[in-house]
């Protein structure tokens, strides 16, 4: 067993995957900016954290992505960043336990994101439990 997170980080804008590289620095982090390769590892591999965009690269969304994290992901904590207010909704059908949480609100600087930047900073697989316990009371999940 690994001693970090897996995360994957389904996102299309270079900008947003820099951000979220520097983010996970300490995690084992998968990207797919389109639909059949966040299917694909989607596929291949279990990830404790999974981040959603909406509007993907390859013109497509990501809700088959969601079936697919609903259907075989169901343990891993699902933040949905996309600023697609209708994408949002959406995903939060397929997949009700998310965390809606836009990407301008994880970048910004308040006690939401600062409590789940320092939580990244915990050792090993601790910080997966502690993610999840700081983000609970933000969605009463």
């Amino acid at each position: 067993m690994s001693n970090t997170i897996d995360v994957l980080i389904i996102e299309d804008s270079p900008e947003r995957i820099s951000f979220f590289k520097g983010l996970y620095k300490y995690s084992n982090c998968s990207f797919a900016d389109n639909l059949r390769d966040a299917i694909e590892l989607l596929q291949s591999s279990t990830f404790n954290i999974i981040h959603l965009d909406y509007d993907l690269a390859d013109g497509f969304n990501s809700e088959k992505a969601a079936e697919l994290i609903r259907s075989s992901h169901s343990n891993a904590v699902i933040i949905i960043h996309s600023e697609n207010p209708q994408g949002v909704e959406r995903l939060l059908e397929i997949v009700p336990d998310g965390y809606p949480i836009p990407f301008t609100v994880i970048q910004s600087k308040n006690e939401l994101s600062n409590r789940f930047k320092a939580a990244l900073n915990i050792p090993g697989k601790q910080q997966f439990s502690r993610i999840r316990e700081i983000l609970q009371p933000y969605f009463n999940k």
